[in-house]
């Protein structure tokens, strides 16, 4: 086992990186200066190196020489659209782009795990596969179009890493995420379900619109979209069983070229599915599908309904979960790791790694105790790059819990 005061000498550089990564978000697929960073590093600390995997991915592969298994470390890499208003010494330097999700948090972590390991081959057998994940969070219509044309299809950056072979002969994975809610010097692991699927809705319902003084003379849809959106919301308490976690949101309601005095010709309707099972997953957007078309048609409307689907659900092996915790506990103290089984309705690209080999996804703690912290996603968001020697940690411990 390292206690993290044996990583003291690595605090000062995970600081460094994570404040110069930070200062210069990038967008999914166009993290061109964070990847050089990264492999800069990586072959600095002896590695080899792959570059240009999943149009900007990063692959670090270290051989202790000794034969054995062979871990993954993933961490992602890419911001949001989000102009930063935290205010700190060092705050992005581009317009409306934040690391608002703590990627570069991940980054630095996994960079300084990787340095440590290399130098200390001696302590492990096996190999060990350091995976800098493109386009976690979105990425814009053009790059999408650039994956497409290299054979890409899917949503999100791992699903291309994996196409691109990052799992080859890969027995396990583990990567961490940063939770601004939750205390620093914590973590926080889910036994089994971790993260929900994702699946974006498009319902559209047409009528014939008309003026608003003669509704009469026209096929108003409003009605109809009224009556779908009471039976979206009643979906899944009806439908689907209460031990089943199911979530159907509307975002947005739609009427375009309309005004308050004219009856709309269509309405819009998007909206996000959530859940943890596949067949919830299908058979919840086949039954919005039949709830547009009954009511559309009841109301003498034609409709459209298209799925977008997202990223799959999160699921931890419940084996790697349970290993993970027990090496946290050594590490930051029993009373500083939860192994729950409540789990988050968010979600992330990181479930298609697991769906290939065991893993679990580790939450860890980054809150400032001076003062609230806001969640992910905010444009005040922030973490105490304190807790970065924590997650380094972490990572080399499990990677030598797992190899040993």
């Amino acid at each position: 086992m390292v206690p993290v005061e044996e990583l003291d000498n690595y605090k000062e550089e995970v600081i460094k990186i994570y404040q110069s990564l930070h200062r210069h978000p990038e967008l999914g697929y166009e993290e061109k200066r964070t990847a050089g960073l990264i492999a800069d590093k990586l072959r600095e600390y002896g590695l080899d190196v792959q570059v240009g995997l999943a149009i900007t991915g990063v692959l670090g592969i270290l051989d202790s020489g000794r034969q054995g298994k062979t871990i993954m470390l993933r961490a992602d890499m890419d911001a949001l659209e989000i102009e930063e208003k935290t205010g700190c010494s060092f705050a992005s330097e581009i317009p409306g782009k934040m690391h608002a999700c703590g990627h570069d948090g991940h980054v630095s972590m996994l960079l300084l795990a990787a340095k440590y390991l290399a130098a200390n081959k001696e302590k492990f057998f096996g190999k060990i596969k350091f995976v800098f994940q493109p386009a976690e969070e979105n990425s814009s219509a053009e790059m999408r179009t650039e994956a497409a044309r290299r054979g890409y299809y899917g949503v999100g950056g791992a699903g291309f890493m994996i196409q691109e072979g990052v799992l080859e002969n890969v027995d396990a994975c583990y990567a961490i995420h940063v939770n601004p809610l939750q205390k620093i010097g914590t973590v926080f692991i889910n036994e089994g379900k971790a993260m929900a699927s994702s699946d974006k809705f498009t319902a559209t319902i047409i009528g014939t619109g008309g003026h608003g003084a003669a509704p009469h003379k026209g096929v108003d849809p409003v009605a109809a979209a009224a009556a779908l959106l009471d039976a979206y919301h009643l979906l899944p308490a009806r439908e689907i069983s209460a031990s089943d976690t199911c979530v159907v949101s509307i975002g947005t309601i739609h009427t375009p070229f309309s005004s308050w005095n004219i009856l709309p010709e269509r309405i819009v309707i998007s909206g996000n599915i959530r859940t943890f099972d596949d067949g919830v997953r299908e058979y919840v957007v086949g039954r919005m599908g039949e709830l547009l078309a009954g009511i559309a048609t009841a109301n003498r409307c034609k409709y459209e309904f298209e799925r977008m689907k997202g990223y799959n659900a999160t699921i931890n092996n419940k084996k790697m979960a349970v290993r993970a915790a027990d090496v946290a506990r050594k590490v930051l103290g029993p009373g500083n790791v939860i192994l729950s089984d409540v789990p988050f309705m968010s979600s992330e690209d990181l479930g298609n790694y697991f769906l290939k080999v065991p893993g679990a996804l580790i939450w860890l703690g980054v809150a400032d105790d001076k003062e609230e912290s806001p969640g992910l996603h905010s444009p005040y968001f922030r973490l105490n790059p304190e807790a970065l020697i924590y997650g380094t940690a972490i990572h080399i411990n499990n990677v030598l819990n797992f190899l040993n």
